[in-house]
C-alpha cells in the first residue's frame, strides 16, 4: 500500500536513493546523473531546513519502507503585496 506523508530528517538516506533513480530515469532533470555528490548528513541538513519554513515541504510516496515518489513545495522570500492585489 502507497503512503504518502511528509518527509523527515530519518529519510535522508532513502531520499538520497530515489533521486538516484530519478536521475538515472530521466533526461529532464537540471543536474546530470551523479553531478549532484551529497552525503546523507547534508541531505538531513536540507531537509531540515525545508521543514522549517512554513511555505517548504517535500511529500514523499512510501511503499513497503522504501520512498518512490516525491514532491517538493518549494515557496519564494518575496512579501505578498496586498495593496497591489486590491487595485
Amino acid at each position: 500500500m502507497v503512503t504518502i506523508r511528509e518527509i523527515r530528517e530519518d529519510d535522508a538516506a532513502t531520499f538520497l536513493n530515489l533521486l538516484a533513480r530519478v536521475y538515472e530515469e530521466t533526461q529532464f532533470m537540471l543536474l546530470e546523473p551523479r553531478e549532484r555528490q551529497i552525503i546523507v548528513e547534508d541531505q538531513q541538513q536540507r531537509i531540515k531546513t525545508i521543514l522549517s519554513r512554513d511555505n517548504q515541504t517535500i511529500f514523499v510516496a512510501e511503499n513497503d519502507n522504501d520512498l518512490i515518489g516525491y514532491l517538493a513545495v518549494i515557496g519564494g522570500d518575496f512579501k505578498l503585496l496586498v495593496p497591489f492585489l486590491a487595485r
